[in-house]
Parts: C-alpha cells; structure tokens; sequence
C-alpha cells in the first residue's frame, strides 16, 4: 500500500523505453515567403479601363447604361455589366463584319414600342387588382 503523496510506480521502466525521453518540443516553421496578390488578365484589365472610359463620355449608350446600374448598385458593380456591353459589342462586330453603330443614351427607353409598354402597364395594373380603362390623350 502506497502513502498519499508517494509517486506512482511506473509500469515500465525507463531502460525499456531507452533510457529518459527529451521533451518534445515543436519545431518552429519558416513564415512562408509573400507571394504577390493574383493579378487579373490583361483582356480583363484592358476591358476595365475601356468601361471606365466609355462612362466617362457623354450622350452614347454605354455611359447611360454604366449610370443606370451605378444609381442601383455602385461604381464597381456597374463596370461589370458595362465591360460585357463592350465584348458583346466587339463580338457582334468582329464576327458579323459590321461597322460600329452607337445606339444612344435613350436606346433603353425606345427598345420597345409603345404599344408594348403600353400592354405591360396595364397587365401589371391588373395583377395588382385594378380595372383598367385606356383613353387616348389628344
């Protein structure tokens, strides 16, 4: 029988394990070495700065497009949709063979007619539970 602060007997002994064992102590790690941040292709970047410079001009398509989004959702979200307007652009007249025609600021108001914007009007007043009755203005 073993007193209270006696030390506990060992199962095996230190001659079997190969005599005391270092205390482990965990090997420190160089700090990797800083690589540099992505960088963007240069089509990516090219493209960026054209949509940038493109919504910079006044009275064509691409600035009123880059304005529209940017009072929704802000300069940088707005580059994006500009940059795809300047690709599809590029591919439409690239692969068609077709000179460049500027649409104009107002090509997003006059892309449908106005019967057609008429038609939607009404259907969206009718959703909403309206009773609609059109009178032309003269």
């Amino acid at each position: 029988m073993r007193h209270r602060h006696e030390r506990l007997p060992q199962r095996r002994t230190p001659r079997l394990l190969g005599g005391h064992l270092p205390r482990h102590r965990p090997v420190r790690r160089q700090a990797p070495l800083r690589q540099d941040p992505p960088r963007r292709p240069l089509a990516a970047r090219r493209t960026q700065r054209s949509a940038r410079a493109a919504a910079r001009t006044k009275q064509t398509y691409l600035a009123s497009c880059y304005w529209q989004i940017r009072g929704r959702r802000g300069e940088k979200k707005a580059i994006g949709p500009t940059r795809h307007d300047i690709l599809i652009a590029y591919n439409h007249i690239t692969g068609d063979h077709v000179p460049f025609r500027e649409l104009g600021p107002d090509w997003l108001a006059r892309r449908h007619s106005i019967e057609h914007r008429t038609r939607r009007l009404v259907k969206q007043l009718e959703a909403l539970g309206n009773k609609v009755t059109l009178e032309v203005a003269a």
